[in-house]
């Protein structure tokens, strides 16, 4: 059985990390340096790399750093592996990012096939996403929406589920940051329950627009939250509009100029924004309108605890609406790691809630779910709970 080599790693596939060193330290233990995210120098990329062959047997030790800086580090989330791109399996770090220590480890158990995947989270390669969607698109009253190609090529799609009758309500999903796979898992589950006989009677008056990734170039480069360009994918939000000022991040702006044109129709109600940190998934609202009203945030926060059984989201929290002073002394809301001319620039959140009056809901967490199943139940449980909010179950 021959031990694996320095070839047999590959960082430029369908899970890649974009610059990343490696040398031989042992037999079967290997030493790891990730490169920056793009114009950002203190943001590591993401470990992930494929095993091409000569796996089998083997059980292998990585030691990882970064030299440059810890802004976001490659350690911050568990990983997982593959055989076939399908069936994942949790790998936890030696310490993790709290320790803020400057190499970490990760011990794999013995390999049993030759070929291995290992990425962030859960993965889900946008080549999975994409063939999925255009697989939904097949449905009756399903239609997916190009909105642009990425600086790299990839498509940025919107699938949009359109009522079966008059529309009164629309709902928006979308996920900015390429490394958050539970969060774009999420989301595609949601859109699994959506084409179930289940939410047939939400559909009657419902329309449903789904971004499960607005960074395709992440998955394989690495990146964990911006685009090719560097740009901070959630916080690319131009409050004036899309049309006004310094256009920031290729695929932020064809998703923002989409979302406007959407919201333009009227019958917009929510957007909510998929991302991950630590813990259980943590929705934070932002309401407006009839959700705003007296009565009406207590019994969606209820629709969510109802139809969660396992517990694996928070109580949705509530948000007052901001003053435009506020929301820039607001650690949550303001416009973090910007540049001097781009200030004008917020999260998605906060921009569409002022700038389109719409609720917005910040759907973070999950970052600690380890199996595909359990966070494909959240999606399912978010997707119930609006419609139970509504009526519609």
């Amino acid at each position: 059985m021959p031990a694996l080599q320095v070839e047999d790693f590959k960082f430029d596939g369908v899970l890649g990390s974009t610059g990343a060193k490696i040398k031989q330290l042992g037999t079967n233990h290997f030493g790891i340096t990730t490169d920056s995210a793009p114009t950002n120098p203190q943001w590591s990329n993401m470990l992930q790399f494929e095993i091409t062959g000569n796996a089998k047997g083997n059980a292998l030790h990585l030691d990882v750093d970064f030299p440059g800086g810890n802004g976001y580090a490659f350690n911050s989330n568990f990983g997982s592996i593959s055989y076939d791109l399908e069936n994942w399996r949790p790998i936890h770090w030696l310490y993790g990012a709290a320790h803020k220590v400057p190499v970490d480890s990760l011990i794999f158990p013995v390999f049993t096939s030759d070929r291995v995947w290992y990425g962030n989270q859960i993965p889900l390669p946008f080549e999975q996403i994409e063939k999925k969607l255009e697989i939904y698109a097949e449905a009756e009253n399903v239609t997916l929406h190009k909105i642009c190609d990425s600086v790299e090529g990839r498509g940025v799609y919107r699938l949009e589920i359109t009522a079966l009758e008059n529309e009164e309500h629309a709902h928006y999903f979308a996920n900015h940051h390429p490394g958050e796979a539970n969060a774009q898992r999420r989301i595609m589950s949601g859109i699994e329950w959506l084409l179930s006989p289940e939410a047939e009677k939400f559909r009657k008056n419902h329309t449903f627009h789904c971004i499960p990734i607005m960074a395709p170039d992440g998955p394989s480069n690495g990146w964990r939250r911006c685009n090719a360009e560097g740009g901070d994918m959630f916080r690319t939000y131009n409050m004036p509009g899309v049309s006004t000022g310094v256009e920031y991040a290729k695929e932020g702006v064809a998703g923002q100029r989409d979302l406007e044109a959407l919201a333009a129709k009227g019958t917009l109600r929510t957007a909510w924004f998929h991302h991950t940190w630590n813990g259980a998934v943590e929705p934070i609202m932002l309401p407006t309108g009839k959700i705003a009203e007296p009565g009406n945030f207590e019994k969606i926060r209820q629709a969510f605890a109802d139809n969660d059984p396992r517990g694996l989201i928070k109580p949705i929290k509530q948000l007052v609406k901001l003053t435009v002073e506020e929301s820039k002394n607001c650690e949550y809301m303001r416009a973090t790691h910007m540049r001097p001319h781009e200030e004008r620039y917020c999260s998605w959140c906060t921009g569409a809630h002022r700038h389109l009056d719409i609720t917005t809901i910040l759907a973070e967490g999950g970052a600690d779910i380890y199996d595909a199943e359990s966070n494909a139940y959240t999606g399912t449980v978010m997707m119930r709970s609006l419609a139970a909010y509504y009526g519609k179950l």
